[in-house]
């Protein structure tokens, strides 16, 4: 998935639809391991995550299998 802008910052709802899946627990999990990018805090406790990490993040996956 491309953004209009590999500067724009993605919510967690955008990197979730990326890497497909439905449960916010499911990323939560994925971050605390260590599997997963971190995120950008932003004002008001939101995250954000950089489209360069996420797309970087699915390359290497893609290259395990």
């Amino acid at each position: 998935m491309q953004t209009k802008d590999d500067s724009t910052l993605l919510t967690q709802r955008a990197v979730m639809a990326m890497v497909g899946i439905g449960s916010r627990e499911t990323l939560a999990r994925w971050m605390r391991r260590g599997q997963f990018p971190r995120p950008i805090k932003v004002g008001g406790g939101g995250l954000r995550w950089l489209p360069g990490d996420i797309t970087a993040w699915l390359t290497a996956c893609a290259s395990v299998r």
